[in-house]
């Protein structure tokens, strides 16, 4: 399923769009993210060596993915993928109450970067369709004077809330 992001109206990045895009199959979830246009005015850090859990990689450019739980009522996870190839995973047991980090296979992350488009490619290990009823492919762009864009399927009126399950979409 390919998507094109929207950008948040109270944040502007002129000249960039954003597609996600998920396939999934038996024994992966395959994400990809890819952002055209001006690419030179984005901040982009070095990709590291090898991929690490780290927190708060949504205060800078990083993509987001919401899995709902299979089970109603039971909570949601929150997946951030950065371009250094770090990457976190959160589960909550409600809107924005954080029970855990669970353990995982780790996910492999690879960027491309080109002249005029920047690719995000995930591959997540040991997730299959059954377990995800409804999810939000989203991603925050950091430009080089540090401020920060929200691009998602949809949004809700006021600030950026990736966590309101009304952005998700069903598979």
């Amino acid at each position: 399923m390919l998507f094109s992001l929207q950008q948040h109206p109270i944040t502007s990045i002129p000249q960039i769009s954003v597609k996600a895009e998920i396939y999934i199959n038996e024994t992966s979830i395959d994400l990809s993210y890819t952002v055209r246009g001006d690419i030179d005015s984005l901040y982009i850090p070095e990709t590291k060596r090898h991929n690490r859990r780290t927190d708060n990689l949504w205060k800078h450019t990083c993509a987001d993915f919401f899995i709902e739980k299979e089970k109603a009522g039971t909570g949601y996870w929150e997946w951030n993928f950065a371009l250094s190839k770090q990457w976190q995973l959160y589960g909550f047991g409600e809107y924005r109450k954080r029970r855990t980090k669970p353990k995982v296979a780790e996910p492999d992350i690879y960027k491309t970067r080109r002249s005029d488009s920047l690719f995000l490619q995930i591959y997540i290990p040991k997730l299959s369709k059954t377990t995800i009823p409804r999810m939000g492919l989203n991603m925050i762009l950091e430009d080089k004077q540090q401020q920060l864009s929200y691009w998602g399927i949809k949004h809700v009126a006021g600030p950026p809330d990736f966590h309101n399950a009304s952005t998700w979409t069903k598979l």
